[in-house]
């Protein structure tokens, strides 16, 4: 039977814990910036809702307004 010791040396404790405290890091930051992407795309999107309906308002505009200044022909 082998019996072995499971030595684990500080400077290995070490990375260990600063690969993990980036690690956190990193997600905390990723969550960040997926939050402040999310809240952009919404931004954007209202943006687009708000446009398309005041260029679809703008267009009937201008057909009533054409459809008004043509001539009668009777």
């Amino acid at each position: 039977m082998l019996n072995k010791k499971l030595t684990l040396h500080l400077d290995a404790l070490l990375v260990i814990a600063l690969l993990f405290m980036f690690s956190i890091a990193f997600n905390f930051y990723q969550n960040h910036r997926i939050k402040s992407l999310t809240h952009e795309n919404l931004r954007l999107q209202l943006q687009q809702a708000v446009d398309q309906l005041n260029l679809k308002a703008q267009q009937d505009t201008i057909k009533q307004l054409a459809q008004n200044n043509k001539p009668h022909t009777e």
